[in-house]
């Protein structure tokens, strides 16, 4: 920013509309003019001038503002000058901050419309506020007159307060209304449209049947369907609020949430949602029946609890397999168009051989939205040939009698040691103190940037506190690994142990679920490394019963 030197006072200029359709016309322009006239009134000359086009709801979001606060705080300028009072803010809470900040650098407010004087006596200062608060009166009024306005369209029937129709209808507008496409009687009303209510209803009908979200945009996919928002990807929550939008049984709504600010752990305020619960509700064109709708909610419901659990329901080596090139876990996912076709169906009818032979494992860290120095390449293998490797490998090195010794030996110890329930409450209960520490410590490195005072110290206290809290995490970790005990391996006798245990590894999965294969996995498996570069494919670290 170029600073005029040689001036008595600087200035720079405030100005700002809620809209960009304002800040088309003239608003922003007038104010420019009218405020560099107050310059020119004061004396000073203009070094710089900010604008912002949106609400002044929470002032730190306004750039311009915060820049030309911060000019003034740098001494590049002693006097900010607004056009008046509901463009500097309409919130007293807002506008003492913004005066603490000007004024404690030797800065002075300027506006065209107010006169304020320097705010040194009483009285300035008391018409200051009195004024500051008719402008937040102001803006309650406003609000309170828009709600007003939304409620009584809504008790009409009219869909107000929408940026975008739902699936299969379109809202009537103002602009709709003035290009002479629907009569004015019809704005905010529901009006099907044909061919995506056709769609709607057979998303419906898939989840009354038992498909999965996923499987339903997989099939909208293959249609060739443009998602709500628009392209061609269609994901499982964008089938998931259709599915719960009521106005599909016919029940239209307006301010089903109600959102409050409230103040937060660091001293601001954030945003909490919750459901009102006192909506206002009307009627709306139907595309389900009520008992369709209501069926699907409990369908959703049931899949999710079908679908949720430990991973060891799904993938017999989740936990246990890791990247060998950056050492991260590798989360094992359908690919591939036999994969689509899965996804057309409950996942409750898949095959054991489809699963298979549709699923890799691939690296976790490939697909994360990291930077592209921690992005890892993504090496993949295919499921059927890791995990038929692992359970052969697995099932030779039990079946060693040297193995089965030392298991035996090391089961009688874990099984003769006082139980460790102590130990785990207070790693946990230090967990927890970790977490309130390290909030502290965030707080006090955030004032101490605030004050220029170097954070060095704290930097170094937060490294800490997570190296501790990775070290409290294995050690929980590996407690409930020494606790897993299945049911089947105690009561297998110790005679023909080993051959009993090759029997479920390699048993057919028709017969033997993938869950109570990886039962015995987790109990002399450490981990598995794929390994791309040389001719030995797979690594195994087995769990140490013995040294062979």
């Amino acid at each position: 920013m170029a600073i005029i030197k040689g001036a008595a006072s600087k200035a720079v200029i405030y100005t700002r509309v809620s809209t960009e359709q304002q800040g088309e016309g003239t608003s922003l322009d007038s104010q420019f003019i009218a405020c560099r006239a107050k310059a020119e009134q004061l004396g000073a000359s203009v070094v710089a001038s900010f604008q912002d086009m949106e609400s002044g709801a929470s002032y730190r979001s306004r750039h311009g503002l915060q820049s030309a606060l911060t000019a003034i705080e740098n001494g590049e300028a002693d006097t900010l000058i607004i056009y008046d009072m509901s463009r500097y803010s309409r919130d007293s809470e807002h506008q003492q901050q913004i005066l603490k900040r000007v004024q404690i650098t030797g800065g002075r407010l300027a506006f065209c419309t107010l006169e304020v004087g320097d705010l040194s006596t009483p009285e300035q200062r008391l018409n200051f506020g009195m004024t500051g608060m008719f402008a937040e009166y102001e803006r309650l009024k406003i609000r309170e007159r828009t709600m007003t306005g939304r409620e009584a369209k809504a008790k009409k029937g009219e869909q107000v307060g929408r940026s975008s129709s739902a699936f299969g209808y379109h809202v009537v507008t103002k602009t709709d209304v003035l290009r002479g496409e629907y009569p004015a009687d019809q704005i905010g009303k529901y009006i099907i449209l044909e061919a995506e209510s056709k769609l709607a209803i057979e998303i419906f009908k898939r989840a009354s049947e038992g498909n999965s979200l996923r499987g339903i945009a997989a099939w909208l996919m293959d249609q060739g369907v443009l998602a709500p928002q628009g392209g061609i990807e269609w994901s499982p929550s964008s089938v998931r609020a259709i599915l719960k939008n009521p106005v599909y049984k016919g029940v239209g709504g307006y301010s089903k949430t109600i959102t409050t600010r409230v103040e937060n752990a660091k001293g601001g305020k954030s945003r909490v949602t919750r459901p009102n619960p006192n909506p206002i509700t009307f009627e709306a064109p139907a595309l389900v029946s009520v008992e369709m709708w209501d069926l699907c909610q409990r369908r959703m419901v049931d899949n999710k609890t079908l679908s949720s659990g430990p991973r060891a329901r799904k993938w017999l080596l989740s936990g246990l397999i890791f990247c060998p090139l950056c050492g991260g876990s590798m989360t094992a996912r359908l690919y591939g168009i036999g994969s689509r076709k899965m996804r057309l169906k409950p996942s409750s009818e898949w095959t054991h051989e489809e699963r298979l032979n549709n699923a890799t494992y691939k690296c976790s860290r490939s697909f994360m939205p990291l930077d592209k120095e921690r992005r890892c390449p993504g090496t993949k293998i295919k499921a059927a040939t890791v995990e038929t490797e692992v359970l052969i490998r697995v099932a030779e090195y039990i079946t060693n009698p040297r193995v089965m010794e030392d298991y035996w030996r090391e089961r009688h110890a874990q099984e003769s040691k006082p139980s460790s329930s102590g130990n785990i409450t207070d790693w946990k209960r230090e967990l927890k103190e970790l977490q309130a520490l390290e909030e502290a410590t965030v707080d006090a490195q955030i004032q101490a940037v605030g004050l220029g005072v170097p954070t060095a110290i704290y930097t170094r206290k937060l490294e800490g506190i997570a190296h501790r809290r990775q070290e409290l995490e294995r050690q929980i970790n590996q407690h409930h690994q020494g606790q897993r005990k299945t049911k089947s391996l105690k009561e297998m006798p110790k005679q023909n142990f080993g051959g009993d245990v090759e029997k479920i590894l390699l048993g057919p999965p028709e017969q033997i679920p993938v869950l109570k294969k990886r039962e015995i996995l987790l109990q002399f498996v450490e981990k598995v490394i794929p390994n791309f570069n040389e001719t030995k494919a797979i690594e195994i670290v087995f769990r140490p019963y013995s040294d062979t």
